[in-house]
């Protein structure tokens, strides 16, 4: 028996395949079928997805077989990982590399191995697609196509999920930060709103209570967004619901009205020599009666 050299990358091989984090995973309908596939059309007894690290090939999935790993030094997918192209061995027997193995001449029988490379966008070949059977056997040109067909299929389905769970890994992070931020603006929001109330109470002249009340309105409606934002994830996940409420328009239009009076003023006298027609401020808050409310 002969032991299979590491690759000239080993480490970054091993890099990449820790990186999709599929290594002790519980097993995934979408790589049992592609076993039970290979199985099936190529006529074998077994099919498997083996992973090799340092020590061993694990397999992600296998079919018609009961073992789940074994010690990567008498792997056949040990040599397979080498090639470039799928790695055939006919007749172990007649193979000197694989004559006295144990997998060979002990359970499960390897007679006839052909393994397909499992090889990432980044080059590297973690593994392979394989399929093995207890009597030696030919396998032509069209069966390592198809057999490479089915490997490109599981780097797909690898690459499918490890974007899954880094959208997932992002989307938590996301919104970890936007309830951090959130606190962090509303607890001295709620300090401001807290001193507007107090001084709404000290103050007289009715000019200077509006002002008042315009920060607190404004400083209320930056609350409700900010509360609004820990919610997100309704937002995401469909279950956002419209409340209907009634609200006091006129109060509404003065408070903004307030709030941009200045800027009003400052284009006033532009808005006036281009003879665009104005309106006033006291003829706006005219059109609409006091307390008239909208639902």
């Amino acid at each position: 028996m002969k032991v299979a050299p590491l690759p000239e990358n080993e480490k970054e091989r091993l890099d990449d395949l820790k990186n999709y984090a599929i290594l002790d995973t519980l097993p995934e309908i979408d790589f049992d079928d592609f076993t039970k596939i290979a199985a099936n059309i190529f006529g074998t007894p077994i099919a498997l997805i083996s992973l090799v690290d340092e020590s061993r090939q694990w397999f992600k999935s296998s079919y018609g077989l009961g073992a789940t790993e074994t010690p990567r030094e008498v792997a056949f997918c040990s040599h397979a990982i080498l090639q470039d192209d799928v790695f055939v061995v006919p007749d172990s027997f007649k193979d000197e590399r694989f004559h006295d193995n144990p997998l060979a001449v002990g359970a499960p029988h390897v007679r006839f191995y052909a393994g397909a490379p499992l090889k990432t966008p980044s080059g590297h070949k973690l593994g392979t697609l394989c399929v093995i059977d207890s009597t030696p056997r030919e396998f032509d040109e069209e069966q390592k196509e198809i057999l490479k067909a089915l490997g490109r299929q599981v780097i797909n389905q690898m690459e499918l999920r490890l974007s899954l769970k880094e959208a997932k890994s992002a989307a938590t992070t996301k919104a970890s930060f936007l309830a951090t931020m959130s606190h962090e603006i509303r607890t001295p929001l709620n300090g401001i709103l807290g001193c507007a109330d107090i001084l709404l109470d000290s103050v007289k002249e009715e000019e200077d209570r509006k002002l008042v009340r315009t920060i607190t309105g404004c400083g209320d409606t930056l609350l409700n967004l900010i509360n609004g934002i820990l919610d997100f994830s309704k937002l995401e996940s469909g279950k956002m619901e419209i409340e209907n409420e009634p609200f006091n328009l006129r109060e509404n239009v003065d408070q903004i009205i307030h709030l941009f009076k200045s800027q009003i003023k400052s284009h006033h006298k532009l808005i006036h020599n281009h003879r665009a027609p104005s309106i006033s401020i006291s003829t706006l808050i005219r059109m609409f009666p006091r307390g008239f409310m909208v639902m």
